[in-house]
């Protein structure tokens, strides 16, 4: 190989106009930051046909990006085909698939980054359907090179159900984006059009994800109503009002209906400052693979009260409060704490603040590259992570 060649790097790009809110976002950040860090290396980017018009208008006047449309299918099967084919067409060096890798020979490298495993150990928070989806990303990983994963909880469960060889599962933390920042960062006028376009109160506990049983919001609610401080309100923003009947009538039962607010989807741009607004973050989920939105609530400077479960801890480390997420009487006496202490605030306000800094899209982006370039053209991969 000529020394001077530049490694060809492609990467499963397909989410990045249009996807699952959290694989798009990871991915958007991925890509976007890999732009920023231009280095020695030529990148393709696996995009559906259908956003051939925005990809063009993004990536278009960049000579080091080269646009890949495919058709869309699911998935599972546009990774296990399609792009195994446009890889071997295009002669790349190495693929970063998303979640499902193919099991086709090729003379390219075979990354997958696999965001998390849950259904395996915890079914019973995925429909049949899903878990059908799921199951054929465990015999396909066997076929990849290496494989990428977001904590070392994550890298844990794949070992212990033997899915690879731990020597090249490799763990790359989440970064926060860099439009989380604290409150005093706006000015007064965007703030006040936050609380007027949402109607929110002065001050609030907020919630930020999807309202499946996986995250708890059935213990999140009865906490509220378990409180000592009955005038702070709940606000759940990321899907329109569950339809967990259980939900509902503890909703209806005591009398919750104007302390429990569903604002349902919020844009971007208002995400970061209803997080900013927030007088305290909970994240009572039962299992994550990482769990982004409590540092996201730590970068704007909000204490975070998370589960005691799976990721979490690693993820928060010192800088949260734990419960356990069974525990609804815990959770309220959390809050509470966290109302009525001052100085206990200020506290955990600056560990939030001080532990999110270390959580960069930069450094999840060095760590990526890392491991791609050491499965390029001439290279002899020697990274192996340590430990079980």
């Amino acid at each position: 190989m000529d020394n001077t060649q530049k490694a060809k790097l492609a990467l499963d790009a397909k989410w990045y106009f249009e996807g699952p809110p959290s694989g798009r976002m990871v991915l958007r950040n991925i890509v976007d930051q890999l732009l920023v860090q231009k280095n020695d290396y030529e990148l393709y980017l696996f995009v559906q046909s259908k956003h051939r018009k925005e990809a063009v208008n993004v990536w278009g006047d960049m000579p080091y990006v080269h646009l890949i449309f495919v058709p869309k299918l699911i998935t599972l099967l546009s990774n296990v085909l399609l792009l195994h084919f446009y890889a071997l067409y295009y002669k790349v060096d190495v693929v970063l698939f998303q979640n499902y890798t193919t099991f086709l020979p090729g003379s390219y490298k075979k990354l997958v980054y696999i965001h998390d495993i849950l259904f395996v150990e915890y079914p019973e928070y995925y429909s049949l359907k899903e878990y059908i989806y799921f199951k054929p990303m465990i015999w396909l990983a066997k076929w990849a090179d290496a494989i990428i994963t977001i904590s070392d909880t994550e890298r844990g469960r794949l070992i212990r159900h033997n899915i690879f060889d731990r020597k090249n599962i490799f763990v790359v933390h989440h970064g926060i984006s860099e439009n989380f920042k604290e409150l005093s960062s706006y000015n007064a006028h965007d703030i006040l059009h936050i609380y007027a376009k949402y109607t929110l109160p002065d001050k609030f506990i907020l919630y930020v994800g999807r309202l499946n049983v996986r995250k708890n919001i059935l213990n999140l609610v009865n906490s509220v109503h378990l409180m000592q401080d009955k005038s702070v309100k709940l606000i759940i923003a990321g899907g329109k009002r569950t339809d967990d009947k259980r939900v509902n009538a503890l909703i209806t039962r005591n009398g919750l209906d104007d302390r429990v607010i569903f604002l349902g989807f919020v844009p971007d741009n208002d995400l970061y400052k209803l997080y900013a607004c927030s007088y305290i973050f909970c994240f009572p989920s039962f299992a994550e693979g990482f769990g982004l939105p409590p540092l996201e609530a730590m970068k704007c400077g909000v204490p975070v009260i998370v589960s005691n479960r799976t990721s979490l801890p690693e993820v928060c480390g010192t800088a949260a409060l734990y419960i356990d997420p069974d525990d609804s009487q815990g959770l309220a006496d959390s809050i509470d704490k966290l109302l009525a202490n001052e100085l206990f605030y200020a506290m955990m306000k600056a560990k939030a603040i001080e532990h999110s800094a270390a959580f960069t899209w930069k450094n999840a982006v060095d760590q990526l590259l890392t491991i791609m370039l050491a499965y390029g053209p001439g290279k002899t991969n020697s990274l192996h992570q340590a430990g079980s």
